[in-house]
């Protein structure tokens, strides 16, 4: 069961930080082009975003903004894990350094976000004017990730921060990673990364929580 656990925290944290964590040199099919639009609320300095249901290995962690420059955001997560954690995270993901620090970066506009990398390449998370049946698709490291637009509503009908909002409904495969099937992403056009669910292969939700953001 803690091995269960500590797997859909390295899910999380992959999702999270939007592909923080490996090298870019095997990044293919990724467009260069950035998204237009003002800059969003989302991706300010001094944001801070708190996320229900955390596993264990989790819990206390700190996500927020730390840097904006040129529009690109860099979100970091502060966390602890014990000596046997790191070595599980070194086995998912081959760059971990060891430290109980993450970051990564992303670009969050009027008119959606995208994960950026340090070669300046983009990959669309979502936009705004998104049909249904649109896809953005990259090679990672060997996979090939899929982000698949699947619904997006038409009346306040997801619950967050104790309203109702439309949201956008993105569904990403190909992740590899152990026990996941897929990961299933909400997106608001005023509110951004609103909240997600980790898909196990069974078909069951390993997660399921809404992402709260305030800013400092």
């Amino acid at each position: 069961m803690r091995k269960n656990l500590l797997n859909i925290s390295l899910a999380i944290l992959a999702i999270v930080f939007w592909d923080a964590c490996g090298s870019d040199d095997n990044i293919e099919g990724v467009s260069g082009k950035a998204i237009g639009g003002s800059q969003s609320e989302f991706g300010l300095v001094g944001t801070s975003f708190t996320l229900a249901n955390l596993p264990s290995q989790l819990q206390g962690a700190t996500i927020g903004i730390t840097q904006n420059s040129g529009g690109v955001s860099t979100l970091q997560i502060n966390a602890t894990f014990s000596e046997t954690e790191k070595q599980q995270l070194l086995a998912v993901f081959p760059d971990y350094d060891g430290t109980s620090i993450f970051s990564g970066k992303f670009r969050a506009t009027s008119e959606g976000i995208q994960s950026v990398y340090d070669d300046g390449t983009h990959f669309t998370l979502v936009k705004y004017d998104a049909k249904v049946g649109d896809k953005y698709t990259a090679v990672r490291n060997g996979h090939t990730i899929t982000r698949t637009v699947t619904e997006k509503s038409s009346t306040d009908d997801y619950y967050w921060g104790g309203m109702l909002i439309k949201t956008i409904k993105v569904e990403e495969t190909g992740r590899n990673l152990p026990g996941v099937n897929k990961t299933v992403m909400y997106y608001n056009h005023n509110f951004g990364f609103v909240g997600y669910e980790l898909i196990a292969e069974d078909g069951s939700k390993l997660i399921n929580t809404n992402i709260d953001f305030t800013r400092n």
